[in-house]
């Protein structure tokens, strides 16, 4: 599998809430860069945090260490500038980067995986 060695984040973005939902707004970009790249997520760009699907609630819950990997997964997504296979592998890499747990960032990359192609397809 590929690997997205030495991955490191910028600080969590400043955001602002889009309407009534969980959209927010990026205020600043979000960057990431590991050997070898660099992706940079643009001012306004707009995302809905972290999906976590009811069945994981109970071991996947929000927090920080789940947010910059979402914001750049889910412009990934949208953009897409890689395979789905891809995209979802930097993602996980992203949540160990972030120090999320490898029961939690493998319950969230097995998510991904199972529930993302419909938002792929769209």
């Amino acid at each position: 599998m590929e690997q997205f060695p030495e991955l490191v984040f910028g600080p969590i973005p400043a955001m602002q809430p889009v309407g009534w939902g969980r959209e927010v707004k990026l205020l600043a970009p979000q960057t990431v860069r590991w050997k070898g790249g660099e992706i940079t997520v643009p001012v306004g760009f707009i995302h809905d945090g972290p999906s976590i699907p009811s069945r994981l609630r109970g071991i996947v819950y929000y927090t920080h260490r789940l947010l910059r990997a979402s914001i750049v997964h889910d412009y990934l997504y949208e953009r897409c500038f890689w395979t789905r296979k891809r995209c979802d592998r930097f993602f996980l890499e992203s949540l160990k980067a972030d120090g999320v747990g490898p029961l939690r960032r493998n319950a969230m990359w097995a998510a991904v995986r199972l529930g993302g192609l419909h938002a792929w397809a769209t």
